[in-house]
């Protein structure tokens, strides 16, 4: 790219909801342009089996979240989060005044900034519908000073994406700053395309929907959902001879997509318990979680092979879902005649095995729930010994954000882990979710709080 002091560098991309296809148009203000066509392969080459799962729960999580004010500090926590960058914005078109205004901008001061369509960076990405990206924002005659001068923040770098919805109207502009350890990249471009597509459509939704309840009451509803999401959760843990169990979910709305449950199969001689994360929040979500209890606790009923129940869920899941619909799922056998632990993870993260207070995080895993029919899941075994902890959790846990924006991070959890010395499975839980509520105080969070634990007694 261009670093010439005139110029601005811009991407144009033409995309198929399926992602098939990418053509990429890098043009400056000289006039010269150099296209590059990316495949689907391509694309998929260059996300992490991680980044991609990323990319889908955030795609997931966008479409289901109606709240105005909820849905655009997602946005923007997101965003900063996927592209590695030190602040975000994000801008609405005013169609009336033909003025974009900043719902949102992360920073000490929270003033509206209003711009006109056609003037300055995100102007110009409203009117043109291109991407684009500067490498010296201070090079660039198009770049306002003025708001680095009100806040005190030092803008290097930018990348600029219009907001589509579905029929390829510009709603919106948002903008990312600062590349961390380094500059924006062709990638870092390509994430932002895909992920504006979805961010306009959500803001399409949460519109929508906004109108359409706007003399409505909701709260009846959501507590009915809250009601049927506390009966579908463990509430009372009973004593086992072998092994000791315990979990905890704190949801991050009314009612949330988190679900945890154990089972004990006189039949098969053996205690099954799951950990899931369903993609969404609200109603939609607490049905699913009905829907999912029902099916699992019929599947350990007439069945003990883990990997024929994991088969059968799937299957059910892909059938009875919608397609954005997908859930990460970890299930777990203790056979109680031999003292061994069978398990297999369906996209979930990776549940932590302690054994004298040595961490072995359970990495060998298959895609989630939800995706694609017939796919077979490995079955993992451990012979267990007395004090074994299997620690489970949704990420949640690990994402969850102080007032800085700091995530708790799985460093701090491993911490916790490591220094567990409680003989009681419950104290064990309420120390490490009482770490959490202590980092993150009375800061609102986004996505559920969910542990599981199983500890072996003799």
């Amino acid at each position: 790219m261009s670093k010439n002091s005139e110029s601005i560098s811009k991407i144009s991309v033409k995309t198929l909801v399926n992602l098939h296809d990418l053509e990429l148009v890098f043009m400056t203000s000289k006039g010269n342009s150099v296209s590059k066509r990316m495949t689907e392969k391509d694309i998929l080459e260059k996300l992490s089996p991680r980044e991609l799962l990323s990319i889908i729960k955030a795609y997931a999580l966008l479409n289901s979240v109606l709240d105005y004010d909820e849905l655009f500090k997602i946005i923007m926590r997101m965003v900063t989060y996927t592209l590695s960058s030190e602040r975000s914005s994000l801008f609405i078109i005013d169609e009336e005044k033909q003025v974009l205004k900043s719902i949102i901008a992360q920073g000490k001061v929270n003033t509206e900034i209003i711009v006109p369509v056609g003037q300055g960076l995100a102007g110009y990405a409203a009117k043109t519908g291109d991407i684009l990206y500067i490498d010296d924002c201070y090079k660039c005659n198009k770049f306002d000073k003025s708001y680095d001068r009100t806040t005190g923040f030092k803008t290097r770098d930018m990348l600029v994406s219009p907001l589509k919805n579905k029929e390829g109207k510009i709603i919106g502009v948002i903008q990312v700053m600062n590349k961390k350890n380094g500059k924006f990249t062709e990638y870092d471009m390509l994430l932002l395309k895909l992920l504006s597509t979805q961010i306009a459509i959500a803001i399409e939704n949460a519109k929508l929907y906004k109108e359409s309840l706007a003399k409505q009451k909701i709260d009846d509803d959501l507590q009915i959902a809250k009601d049927i999401q506390k009966q579908l959760l463990p509430q009372v843990f009973p004593e086992f001879e072998y092994v000791d169990i315990w979990g905890a979910n704190i949801p991050a709305r009314e009612v949330g997509g988190d679900y945890f449950d154990f089972y004990h199969s006189e039949k098969y001689n053996s205690i099954y318990f799951a950990i899931a994360d369903i993609t969404g929040k609200g109603i939609s979500a607490a049905l699913l979680v009905s829907m999912l209890k029902a099916v699992f606790r019929s599947e350990i009923n007439h069945s003990e092979d883990l990997e024929k129940i994991s088969l059968n869920l799937n299957n059910f899941i892909v059938k009875n879902t919608p397609p954005e619909k997908f859930i990460t799922f970890f299930l777990g056998k203790i056979e109680l005649e031999n003292q061994t632990l069978n398990y297999i993870n369906a996209g979930h993260n990776y549940p932590y095995f302690i054994r004298n207070n040595i961490l072995k995080p359970l990495k060998t895993g298959g895609l989630p729930f939800g995706l694609f029919e017939n796919i077979s899941y490995q079955v993992n075994r451990i012979k267990l010994q007395k004090n074994d902890l299997l620690f489970m959790y949704t990420d949640g846990i690990t994402e969850s954000q102080n007032r800085r924006y700091t995530q708790f991070g799985e460093v701090r959890l491993k911490k916790i882990l490591k220094r567990i010395n409680k003989d009681k499975i419950k104290e064990i839980g309420d120390l490490i979710m009482g770490e959490i509520v202590k980092f993150t105080g009375d800061f609102p969070q986004f996505d559920d709080q969910t542990i599981l634990l199983v500890r072996v007694k003799k």
